[in-house]
């Protein structure tokens, strides 16, 4: 590489660095979406009484300093896609399909255009420079009460209080008939709550499973049964095979509203008890956790507040009852779901330095490279220039040599 060209390339990194640093650059201020991989999304839908009202999709970092970006699905004439009923408690659920950091899928109430109206999901899409609205695909039960949507790749399953309908490809078919709610995967099998006692669930309320690729009908098996009738759970996070977090939101069937933890002795699940740092009477509708070891960060969100805790996963009883958790945003207008942006695996680098992955380190890297020291992320395998384990400024030294000495990949 001629003299003259290295020292340009050093000379603009230098510069690139230094008017980052001195902007005061942060993730916030240089990305509107894609979404971030460990923030927090919620869904809100503030209208009342019966009619449509829309859903607003807000991004929190994890610290919650401010709010990072919102989206409010549209739901006007023609194209009320993210409408939901105001006077319901059970709709509105969002997730990420498992291979998908950038779709949120919504449930929707009313999901086409045509009568008659029809439950189903939309999918926004945050890949872009602006969020907006992909897919709208109706699920054809005839129920405007949209409540619980999963997916992983293009199969995607949805629920009402009519029944849980799976869409492998284009063709919506039914899962289960009954009053199903929210709805989770879990090791290759689809986990749904239900406050129903009759037909499919006649073992009570709470949670049953069947695999993702059950005959269409499937015959649910219960897993977690709270009572016999008039319990209300909604949405849940299974944390791993011996821990669920459940949102109960009313009162019933021997259950205060609130956040319960359950684990599994190996026999039967336990109710470890409700946490007691959300005061009874609040209406919690849905939580997320991410694990990492033998620690479970979780989210919950309810009518007005998002809280998050962090709570040992073989914590019990009074332990875990008693488990401190900080209540991030107040004042909400119907609070209805929350979920955790998923972390992508990191890719491989073959070439330390090579940010775009063209097979050479050279001026097209600087930015990234930039971006990647300041704000870090999943994508950044490759900032880790001097390979040790982290993306700090120790690594702007090897990169430099990179540019200057070496140019493409060894």
């Amino acid at each position: 590489m001629p003299l003259l060209v290295r020292r340009s390339l050093s000379a603009r990194l230098v510069r690139i660095i230094a008017a980052a640093l001195a902007a005061g650059e942060t993730a916030d201020a240089t990305f509107a979406a894609p979404l971030i991989p460990g923030s927090i999304v919620i869904a809100t839908a503030p209208g009342t009484g019966s009619g449509p009202t829309a859903i607003t999709l807000t991004e929190y970092p994890p610290d919650f300093n401010s709010p990072r970006q919102a989206f409010t699905i549209p739901s006007g004439a023609p194209t009320p896609y993210g409408a939901t009923v105001g006077s319901a408690t059970t709709v509105c659920q969002i997730a990420f399909p498992a291979d998908d950091q950038q779709s949120v899928l919504v449930a929707t109430s009313y999901t086409n255009t045509t009568s008659p109206r029809n439950a189903g999901f939309v999918r926004c899409d945050f890949s872009g420079p602006a969020p907006g609205v992909a897919e709208a695909s109706p699920s054809g039960d005839g129920a405007v009460d949209g409540r619980g949507v999963a997916a992983i790749s293009s199969t995607v399953f949805a629920s009402t209080g009519l029944s849980l309908r799976r869409r492998a490809g284009t063709t919506w078919e039914v899962l289960i008939s009954g009053n199903c709610r929210w709805i989770e995967r879990h090791g290759g099998d689809v986990f749904v709550s239900t406050s129903s006692s009759s037909g499919a669930f006649s073992a009570g309320n709470g949670i049953y499973r069947l695999s993702e690729s059950a005959p269409a009908p499937g015959a649910p098996s219960p897993v977690l049964i709270l009572a016999a009738e008039g319990a209300n759970p909604l949405g849940f996070a299974i944390a791993d095979a011996q821990t669920i977090y459940l949102a109960i939101h009313a009162a019933g069937g021997g259950y205060d509203a609130g956040l319960y933890k359950f684990r599994f002795n190996g026999a039967a699940w336990t109710n470890e008890g409700r946490l007691a740092a959300i005061s009874v009477g609040q209406a919690v509708s849905d939580v997320d956790a991410a694990v990492s070891g033998g620690t479970a960060s979780v989210y919950v969100i309810t009518d007005t507040t998002i809280w998050s805790l962090q709570d040992a996963l073989s914590s019990s009883g009074a332990t875990w009852q008693v488990t401190p958790a900080t209540p991030r945003v107040p004042g909400l207008s119907r609070g209805r779901s929350i979920a955790i942006v998923p972390t992508p695996p990191p890719p491989e680098c073959a070439c330390r330095g090579d940010l775009n992955l063209d097979g050479a380190v050279n001026g097209a890297d600087l930015t990234a490279f930039v971006a990647c020291v300041i704000h870090g992320g999943p994508a950044c395998a490759c900032a880790d220039v001097n390979a040790n384990g982290g993306i700090t400024p120790d690594d702007v030294g090897p990169m430099l040599t990179r540019l200057v000495t070496e140019g493409g990949c060894l």
